[in-house]
């Protein structure tokens, strides 16, 4: 009966990844983390990054740094281009 735990724990810790990087069927991107500088595709060139502030399967929250904390824009993840790693 310990020894079945023990199996079952491995299993669980294996597959916490999968946990972590998936919601609802949707593989989530580790990229997009609150915080990180992302454009969207076809921004402007002299439009400012957006901050990322929320990242849940297939939406984002972002806002400029200009808006205030209050005011975010819902987005899908698909009209991301890309994350400022750093």
């Amino acid at each position: 009966m310990c020894l079945g735990f023990i199996k079952q724990s491995i299993s669980i810790s294996q597959s916490i990844y999968l946990l972590l990087t998936e919601y609802n069927g949707t593989i989530m991107n580790t990229h997009l983390q609150p915080g990180k500088f992302v454009r969207l595709k076809g921004q402007p060139v002299d439009l400012p990054d957006f901050v990322l502030e929320r990242y849940l399967g297939s939406f984002c929250w972002i806002r400029q740094q200009s808006w205030g904390n209050l005011v975010h824009w819902k987005v899908d993840v698909a009209s991301i281009e890309g994350a400022q790693m750093g």
